[in-house]
């Protein structure tokens, strides 16, 4: 609740600027000088180059960076994540929007269909969800996809126990403790 709160709060006051900014310019004098004055289009396309070569150097910059924590990347990946996550850094929500982008995209390019979890956890692999609870809704298309996903792994699904959740319950049987979550699939 408390995030829903503060992400509303983050929205309400972005637009609220936003609101204000287009406000105030309707009413200012000195915006409507510099829309009626004379343009001068080779500077603007100048520096358009050189803004366009700044965020073009800060991508491949961070490619060179990923390419040295050997996570694999060709630069055509790098370059169409730098781009998408440059346009979710200009939303008026802050900066880290962009760089959460990045890590989905990077982590999701090589393996759309990994499992996600922390270093220390130990299910490292698909076969290492036996045993385990996975918390998902009975007949919908997403549990049939898991399941014929884990089988297609190699994994016996008669050794999972699978809970049956909607999605509602998911973040409270999460913070409850009794499972844990894999991209809408809770596990235990």
């Amino acid at each position: 609740m408390r995030r829903i709160v503060g992400t509303s709060l983050k929205i309400m006051i972005s637009v609220a600027i936003v609101g204000y900014l287009i406000w105030q310019a309707r009413h200012d004098n000195a915006f409507a000088a510099l829309r009626d004055q004379p343009k001068q289009w080779v500077m603007l396309v100048v520096a358009w180059f050189f803004c366009a070569g700044a965020v073009l150097t800060t991508i491949v910059r961070w490619h060179y960076l990923v390419r040295a924590l050997e996570i694999p990347s060709r630069l055509s990946n790098s370059l169409r994540i730098g781009f998408v996550s440059y346009m979710f850094n200009l939303a008026p929500l802050g900066i880290v929007g962009g760089d959460a982008i990045k890590a989905v995209m990077l982590e999701f390019q090589e393996t759309p269909t990994s499992v996600v979890v922390l270093a220390d956890s130990p299910i490292q692999t698909l076969k290492d969800l036996e045993g385990k609870k996975i918390a998902t809704q009975f007949d919908t298309a997403a549990h049939v996809l898991l399941v014929a996903g884990l089988k297609l792994a190699g994994v016996d699904t008669t050794k999972i126990n699978f809970v049956n959740l909607s999605p509602a319950q998911w973040n409270t049987a999460l913070i409850a403790g009794p499972v844990g979550s894999d991209q809408g699939h809770d596990l235990a």
